[in-house]
């Protein structure tokens, strides 16, 4: 989910826009309402293909925020969104800096079927520290952080390794920023379970989107 924002005229872009947010305080709300749409359009989805992943972002505030946890199995619940569909996504320095707040956050997403997703690592060491983990289903790896190693041997080795060790702690590795053809096939060839990045689609409005599940639900029959 993408949050933008239009004012006067122009359009205001999640870089300008997240920071601002933040800065006033507003983010949790704003997370809320994000998610709560997200999930919406989760049931909506339903009737366009089952197999599906919905992500959501939770911000430092909305961790912090009181009753965020109850917003989120209450919305859940009155929404009837299947627990394998929703993944709630948490940057791994608020793993480390709000370890009260992401226990409380990753019990309740336990009690509703939702997996945890972590994502934004400082370094490829701290990658493969997440991966023991017990309560990540999925860490994201952006290949930008493949790409400060030297060589495309050492990329390859790298990415190699951390799948490996992913599946051998039960977890998923998601490639993400892929946006050509040679990342995208060095992302299948090495066993990366999703891929996401503009190779496939740029962001798109939930009416294209719709529409494209559609499209393609006609084809396979």
């Amino acid at each position: 989910s993408l949050v933008r924002w239009s004012y006067q005229g122009k359009d205001v872009l999640p870089n300008e826009l997240l920071p601002m947010l933040e800065k006033e305080g507003l983010l949790a709300q704003v997370d809320r309402w994000v998610m709560e749409q997200t999930i919406r359009a989760g049931a909506q989805l339903k009737n366009c293909a089952k197999n599906f992943i919905l992500t959501f972002n939770v911000s430092n505030q909305a961790l912090q925020s009181k009753g965020f946890t109850d917003f989120l199995k209450q919305t859940l619940q009155s929404y009837g969104m299947e627990k394998h569909n929703f993944y709630v996504e948490l940057y791994a320095a608020h793993m480390l800096k709000f370890t009260e707040d992401v226990s409380h956050l990753v019990a309740i997403c336990k009690e509703s079927g939702v997996r945890i997703t972590q994502k934004r690592f400082g370094s490829l060491t701290s990658l493969f520290k997440s991966a023991m983990e017990p309560d990540v289903a999925v860490l994201k790896l952006d290949i930008s952080l493949l790409n400060t190693l030297q060589t495309e041997e050492e990329r390859s080795n790298y990415l190699k390794s951390i799948v490996f060790m992913c599946h051998q702690y039960h977890k998923r590795l998601c490639l993400t920023g892929v946006e050509d053809k040679e990342n995208n096939e060095m992302a299948i060839s090495h066993g990366c379970d999703y891929i996401q990045g503009y190779y496939y689609y740029c962001p798109l409005e939930l009416s294209d989107l719709y529409a494209l599940l559609l499209l393609e639900r006609e084809v396979d029959l």
